[in-house]
């Protein structure tokens, strides 16, 4: 059970605050517990109480009871262990496993104390104090599970085995405990591993351990000859956030200044890299209140977004969205009606205003209604700037932020509404919308799948395309986008990739563009959905009928009458073949108007 979903259950977030925290997360490359800890949506004590009950669960605790617990240790001030000793009545205590109350709070005394963490904060806990302190883990927690073995062996009373014996656990030790790439403490660890061991102790939540690991991998790869500038890169990138997590914002700002200048001379001032540092000085600036600094970055980032040859809508939406809040709400925001927002995005010129103003007080009629009358808005320009003034209403954004996202949806020929999705300004009614929750809940495991299996792998591939699913039933037409086209690279990547499987994502993002009016993104992914069935032995079925037709369907939409003609002639062909006598009256009716329209014969 992933944290978030632990959080969420047992109601000490929401799902917007776990949206968020997911966001940061992903963006920082710090574990979600730290990113809601930065966000200040949790407190230190509820997130050591729920990473104790994740604990809790690896080692046996159903996970209802372990959430129950949760919530009842949070409502009486306790930790999570001292719940789970005092949980009232005796409703679930039989379901508590052999041992586990021992477990937990073995593990608890073994924690660095106070005093050690203090003294590993002034520098006085040299390595030998360290190496002594896991020394005894190390025989403390082999008694542990000894005892639990005793514990399960009374219970279960399984029958003698015939298999050869299992090898006693080995005592505790970093490479043990995190993973295998974590070498003991005797021999001396590559940069490498320290950043492995590093990263596996920030998911442990042990702060102080990982920010030593991070600056003495990054202090070898400084030493070392040769080190590549993105692996430099990548360790200051990931202190530098740590730093920023615990508000130790003197020390990040270095290291993000020096990496701003790496990235500066690797790839130029206007490249993504840039961007992406610029956009982690702003966040630093916004957690100091310093909100015309956090302002002056952030412009620059999403300037440097707006040159790219392709726009990321969800990063700017994600920079305009910080923006507001680096702008602050104290003042009214001036300048919202819809002619002034109008005129300010350059939607309008001054004069088709004055003269839709005149008309409008002499009709009584709304101004949106007359500019859209008088051709001077289309429809999508109309409720771009409905929504902006929604949005202003709900100070999600101020009017300035608003300006600035109705130019650039203008310059992607894209509805406003398609900004505020990509870039999560939720507006208040889906804060607790259910099928929202779901879907950051399976962003989280999400997330969790690619750390352990990698990118490509099938689980990871369910994963992404159950989120596009999430996303299209919520109308989020962006990010369904963003994971079918993440879904069709993925399988592309596959050295023997299953072609049908193939195809019919092709045709998912293909209907995603075309319900954009994206035909010229939507065609060339159709007619490689047909070379794939036809490649596979699986060219003449319904499925392949129905794809022809929609490569019509989109050629009409760009009054492509003659080819949509020769498509439509086909897809009837194939319904004919595979279905005879069903061939859609629509189809036939579409046939109809293109032969009319062309003078060409139906069939």
């Amino acid at each position: 059970m992933r944290i978030g979903e632990i959080l969420i259950g047992s109601q000490l977030i929401d799902a917007k605050a776990l949206a968020e925290g997911l966001d940061y997360a992903t963006q920082k490359a710090v574990p979600i517990g730290r990113a809601l800890r930065t966000l200040k949506y949790i407190s230190e004590e509820n997130l050591n109480r729920a990473l104790d009950a994740q604990t809790a669960i690896r080692l046996g605790l159903q996970d209802s009871l372990a959430v129950s617990v949760l919530r009842y240790a949070y409502q009486t001030n306790r930790s999570f262990v001292e719940g789970l000793k005092s949980w009232p009545g005796t409703v679930g205590k039989e379901k508590i496993p052999p041992g586990l109350l021992e477990a937990l709070s073995n593990e608890k005394a073994l924690e660095t104390t106070q005093t050690q963490q203090k003294a590993v904060n002034t520098g006085t806990f040299s390595k030998k104090d360290m190496d002594s302190h896991i020394q005894s883990r190390n025989a403390a927690l082999e008694q542990l599970k000894q005892n639990m073995k005793a514990s399960a062996t009374t219970v279960q009373q399984p029958k003698p085995s015939t298999q050869p014996a299992i090898p006693a656990a080995q005592p505790w030790s970093p490479a043990t405990s995190l993973g295998s790439s974590v070498k003991s403490s005797d021999a001396p660890q590559t940069s490498d591993q320290l950043v492995k061991e590093a990263d596996a102790l920030l998911a442990a939540n042990k702060v102080i351990p990982a920010e030593k690991s991070y600056a003495l991998a990054l202090r070898q790869m400084e030493d070392e000859y040769g080190t590549p500038p993105s692996k430099i890169v990548g360790v200051a990138t990931k202190l530098a956030n740590l730093y920023a997590s615990l508000e130790r914002f003197s020390e990040a700002q270095p290291l993000y200044k020096r990496v701003l200048d790496m990235q500066t001379k690797t790839f130029g001032p206007n490249s993504f890299e840039v961007g992406t540092v610029l956009e982690h000085l702003a966040d630093l600036k916004i957690a100091q209140k310093q909100f015309s600094e956090a302002q002056s970055y952030l412009e620059q980032s999403l300037q440097i977004t707006q040159q790219q040859k392709l726009v990321d809508l969800i990063v700017a939406g994600r920079l305009l969205k910080k923006m507001a809040v680096a702008q602050h709400f104290d003042k009214p925001s001036q300048r919202t009606r819809l002619g002034e927002l109008a005129l300010d995005a350059n939607m309008v010129s001054s004069d088709k205003l004055q003269e839709a103003l005149a008309r409008s007080k002499e009709m009584g009629a709304l101004l949106g209604m007359v500019l859209r009358s008088q051709n001077s808005l289309d429809a999508q320009q109309l409720e771009s700037l409905m929504l902006a003034q929604l949005l202003i209403k709900q100070r999600t954004i101020t009017a300035p932020v608003a300006v600035v996202a109705l130019k650039l949806a203008a310059s992607q020929k894209a509805p406003l509404r398609q900004l505020c999705e990509a870039g999560k300004w939720l507006l208040d009614p889906e804060r607790n919308d259910e099928t929202y929750q779901s879907l950051v809940i399976e962003q989280e495991k999400l997330l969790g799948l690619e750390e352990t299996h990698g990118a490509d792998h099938p689980e990871v591939l369910s994963a992404v395309l159950r989120l596009a699913e999430l996303h299209l039933n919520r109308k989020d037409k962006a990010s369904a986008e963003a994971f079918y086209l993440r879904a069709v690279r993925s399988m592309e990547r596959q050295s023997s990739p299953d072609k049908i499987q193939l195809a019919r994502l092709s045709e998912k993002l293909a209907q995603v563009y075309c319900q954009q009016q994206r035909f010229g993104d939507a065609q060339p992914l159709l007619l490689k959905s047909l070379e794939y069935r036809t490649s596979s032995g699986a060219g003449e079925t319904l499925e392949t009928a129905k794809c022809l037709w929609l490569v019509a369907k989109v050629e009409l939409a760009q009054s492509n009458h003659a080819t949509a003609l020769s498509f439509l002639r086909n897809a009837k062909l194939m319904f004919d073949k595979v279905a005879p006598g069903n061939c859609p009256k629509q189809l036939l009716d579409e046939m109809a108007a293109c032969a009319d329209a062309t003078g060409l014969p139906m069939e």
